[in-house]
């Protein structure tokens, strides 16, 4: 009954994600490539924008925590020799004859834009130029504000454009909560006068509302509760036929076991091999789907597998390796990509490049869908390649 509720539980889950992607796939366009020129395409590959642009330089997109869905995307866009910005419509939110050298996005919010000009930046928010590009430095800070500097001196912007605190040389600035209703600015200026000064108090989101990574979630818990009936005494019989190589510390259900230099794991739960006494050796990868993912290695070449006894991968790899962006598939000098508990299949090994997470898109508030690259190129989480 509780694996039925759980299983009911993941599937609406799941449904959940699907329709919030399928409201959403109009704006989560990702950069496409055909015949060198740039277009825009939904995650499935149809092409929304068609190929125009000679370059995509950056891209970005904004989640409305407060209605919890994907609001915007945007994107860095060159055409005639010149950048300019474009929303997921393909409107222009900064036109072709702009002034600026270069345009940033910020990381987390699309509609942010880091303007450049002769070596100055300033911001552009609410598709106008809040910060003119003449400080040093400008950076974003709490409550959707800006830090500028412009040599040894300091100011504070809010997102209006409004200076709440004006350009001084203070030995200190910083955001000090909330007040009365209201955002508290503080600050001590060259004669260690403290300054306070409010503005208003844009909606704080909880640290709850985070986006979900989708691979990268190490907190696992093993979901084996049961005990194991006379676990000494199987060791003992188990370690007179095997030398144990290492064990697992979910409830010691499980050892790594050699015999005449051949690996398996032992499950002692069931009594029993998970796997032919076959394997080289085995290299830890990590949690996957509820259970722990190993890269094996056969006849000098590796697959994956996992103790539920599943062989994920066959033994056709050249090369398994776990980074930061998911586990590395090495085929005949080609590659591929296995995600760790993501909903899709893994990337096949043929790849001219290693495949590297470059961004995701932010779904939900529970689900990211991940942009990868090989090389110039786009592919995402569904190995959709977004190029030809």
């Amino acid at each position: 009954m509780k694996k039925n509720l759980q299983i009911v539980i993941c599937f609406l889950m799941v449904c959940k994600c699907v329709l919030t992607y399928s409201q959403n796939k109009n704006i989560a366009l990702i950069p496409y490539e055909s015949n060198k020129l740039y277009g825009l395409s939904d995650t499935l590959g149809k092409v929304i924008v068609k190929p125009q642009f000679s370059d995509i330089k950056d891209f970005g997109y904004y989640f409305d925590k407060k209605n919890k869905k994907l609001a915007d995307s945007r994107f860095v866009v060159k055409q005639n020799g010149k950048y300019f910005l474009i929303d997921y419509k393909n409107q222009q939110i900064i036109s072709p004859t702009n002034k600026y050298d270069s345009i940033v996005l910020d990381s987390e919010d699309c509609r942010i834009a880091f303007i450049y000009e002769r070596g100055k930046k300033g911001i552009f928010f609410k598709n106008r130029e809040i910060i003119q590009p003449v400080y040093d430095k400008v950076r974003k800070t709490d409550n959707l504000s800006f830090e500028v500097l412009q040599g040894v001196q300091k100011a504070i912007v809010n997102s209006e454009g409004t200076t709440i605190l004006p350009l001084n040389n203070y030995q200190y600035v910083g955001y000090d909560g909330v007040e009365n209703g209201k955002a508290k600015w503080s600050a001590r200026n060259s004669s260690d006068k403290r300054i306070n000064t409010y503005d208003t108090l844009l909606e704080k989101i909880s640290e709850e509302d985070d986006n979900y990574s989708p691979y990268g979630n190490n907190n696992y818990k093993f979901p084996f509760e049961k005990e194991i009936p006379n676990l000494e005494e199987k060791k003992k019989t188990i370690g007179k036929k095997y030398k144990t190589r290492m064990e697992y510390s979910f409830m010691q259900r499980y050892s790594e076991v050699e015999q005449n230099g051949l690996h398996t794991f032992y499950d002692f739960y069931l009594d029993k091999e998970l796997f032919p006494l076959q394997y080289e050796k085995f290299d830890l990868i990590g949690a996957d789907h509820n259970t722990i993912l190993f890269a094996a290695k056969k006849d000098g070449k590796y697959g994956l597998l996992n103790l539920d006894g599943k062989i994920i991968l066959s033994e056709q790899y050249d090369e398994i390796k776990q980074n930061k962006d998911g586990v590395l598939l090495k085929k005949n000098n080609k590659f591929g990509l296995y995600i760790p508990n993501t909903i899709y299949k893994y990337m096949e090994a043929k790849f001219d490049e290693p495949i590297k997470k470059f961004k995701s898109i932010p779904v939900s508030d529970s689900w990211s869908f991940a942009i990868y690259k090989t090389g110039k190129h786009f592919i995402g989480e569904n190995g959709i390649a977004y190029f030809k």
